[in-house]
């Protein structure tokens, strides 16, 4: 037995020779062992489902990770996006550019069908995870969730995993696409997805014992209705993950639905909207008003956003004819690229050209256009989507210290601890 032990010492200290780890000099090792894995551990996978040329891409996925990147100049990362249509190198370079330092991959998105059409995603993943070594993930939304977990459970070494939840999935296709009447097969085949894509968020969130009571919110457009307590089989996952949601409502809705653990659910802080410098804000104000030929004692109400059905549009330009009546002094600055939708409407309501100014803005001048407005609508329909939510414009608004007029269908809005 003796003569064993120093056999195998006699080995270990060869190894050791070999790898040039002096025993006398264990300390000095271990401060470069340790500054070794403080580099690894700046390797950063970013994963994304509903790829780059969605409209909040460059606000809500580039710009915090190009603050991350500004804030720890050693931090290294890699994109990976799922497109319908690969987007060809001139156009990707406009979109990311190379001197941002994001190594950007490319795979093709196909069709939705359910778990299946993800597998072919988390594959591709997982061959990419056993060349290269991250300690770190970020998945934007439950799709991007689902596939990289599906690949992680392939690896022995697993980075850490932190899921964004930007909302609710499901129920902001159910509130597209399953309200109203429809022929028989439409809503077959509406009502599959749904569910595809409740299960999914079921399993990346938490889903528990193979199975959860998930809440099925569908009106039917004719008025809010009990809910409909469903059984939703899922596949349980079981990578260990972090949920990253923008609101305390849609914790406690992943909390309470899905079952996802309350210490593994935190609220999102990165991608929030620095507030503008007052006296910047001010310069702004002076500035766009003059341009715009706005009173300087006027009070002005601004919608930043398209027109779109969901976003109230009606309601909110009712709204401004509304208060018009009670005092012609109050003007609207309408930012949009749906230009000749808005001026309609507004010659509808019999409103005069000079109580209103309508004009599309470069995303880079929003904030500077929004300064000169003293309110920001945001109206929505009662409904979970809305409820959870944290709307873009809510933190454009808020950000350049617009008080915002909305009808308290979003908890942010009317829950003190957002």
């Amino acid at each position: 037995m003796l003569d064993f032990c120093r056999k195998k010492w006699a080995i270990l200290n060869k190894s050791a020779i070999l790898l040039k780890i002096d025993p006398r000099k264990k300390s000095n090792q271990a401060r470069k062992l340790k500054k070794m894995n403080d580099a690894s551990n700046n390797k950063l996978l970013v994963v994304i489902y509903d790829g780059m040329t969605n409209s909040v891409f460059q606000s809500q996925v580039l710009a915090p990770l190009l603050d991350r990147m500004r804030q720890d100049q050693s931090l290294a990362i890699t994109l990976i996006s799922f497109e319908r249509a690969l987007i060809s190198p001139l156009a990707l370079e406009r979109i990311v550019p190379q001197a941002t330092g994001i190594t950007v991959h490319q795979y093709r998105r196909p069709p939705f069908l359910g778990t299946l059409s993800l597998l072919l995603g988390g594959w591709q993943l997982g061959t990419l995870l056993k060349k290269t070594a991250y300690d770190t993930i970020l998945a934007r939304g439950p799709l991007a969730g689902w596939l990289v977990q599906w690949a992680l459970e392939r690896l022995e070494k697993k980075p850490a995993l932190t899921v964004q939840a930007r909302g609710l999935g499901g129920e902001e296709y159910r509130y597209a696409h399953l309200r109203g009447e429809q022929a028989l097969m439409k809503r077959w085949y509406h009502t599959w997805r749904y569910t595809m894509l409740k299960q999914i968020e079921a399993a990346v969130y938490g889903a528990q014992k193979g199975h959860q009571d998930i809440q099925m919110l569908d009106d039917g457009g004719k008025g809010a209705r009990p809910e409909e307590a469903t059984k939703w089989p899922s596949r349980r996952i079981s990578t260990p993950v972090s949920i990253e949601a923008v609101s305390p409502a849609l914790r406690e809705y992943l909390v309470r639905h899905f079952h996802a653990h309350p210490e593994a659910v935190y609220i999102a802080q990165r991608d929030l909207i620095a507030p503008v410098d007052k006296q910047q804000a001010a310069a702004w104000r002076e500035r766009i008003r003059a341009q715009l030929d706005i009173p300087a004692t006027a009070y002005v109400y601004c919608y930043s956003g398209s027109y779109k059905p969901w976003q109230c549009t009606a309601q909110t330009l009712q709204f401004f004819a509304d208060q018009y009546v009670v005092d012609s002094a109050k003007m609207l600055l309408v930012l949009s690229g749906d230009h000749q939708a808005f001026t309609q409407e507004l010659i509808r309501l019999q409103l005069p050209p000079a109580c209103y100014r309508v004009l599309g803005v470069p995303a880079k001048d929003l904030l500077t256009y929004l300064a000169a407005a003293d309110a920001g609508f945001l109206f929505r329909e009662p409904d979970v989507m809305n409820w959870v939510s944290r709307p873009t414009k809510l933190l454009e608004y808020q950000a350049v210290g617009l008080e915002v007029v909305h009808n308290s269908t979003i908890a942010w809005l009317v829950d003190d601890r957002s």
